[in-house]
């Protein structure tokens, strides 16, 4: 009985550890929001109705150019956010990879090599990087269609 206390508990713990672990950034996302800070700048430089307009414009121009008459705009719309999908989730694959990668190569540049610029190159290089995967996912939110429009 004592054995398997004497094992169970130190696996509880860790196992509790790992978890908090697993979820502190779910926490420190409700605490810090990036998001609204990129989408005020994207906002000072283009307003969401322009880019809206330019979408509605894009739109009327690929409708005018389809040649297949069993095309129609909501075809054209059901694609356009199924692309908004993928695209989104593409751009997070990246940007996670793009991030693993940029850190582990300037931990090893900075602390194996001893090239502490280059480190920090790279280190503000993933940060702009991961600035703009954001700026795009948030345009590209802005651009497309919701669903309610969509499902009628």
């Amino acid at each position: 009985m004592t054995a398997v206390v004497v094992v169970l508990l130190p696996l509880l713990a860790v196992i509790s550890i790992f978890l908090y672990v697993m979820d502190l950034p779910r926490k420190v996302g409700e605490i810090v929001s990036f998001d609204s800070a990129i989408r005020l700048v994207i906002f000072r430089i283009s307003s969401p109705d322009e880019m809206r307009s330019f979408r509605d414009d894009v739109l009327h121009i690929l409708e005018s150019g389809i040649k297949d008459p069993g095309t129609d705009r909501w075809s054209l719309l059901h694609e356009m956010d199924d692309a908004k999908d993928e695209i989104e989730e593409k751009l997070r694959n990246g940007e996670f990879a793009f991030s693993f990668v940029g850190t582990i190569t300037a931990l090893l540049m900075g602390n194996v090599f001893g090239i502490v610029f280059g480190a920090v190159i790279i280190t503000i290089v993933g940060l702009i990087f991961s600035f703009l995967v954001s700026a795009r996912i948030i345009v590209t939110d802005v651009l497309c269609y919701e669903r309610a429009v969509l499902n009628h």
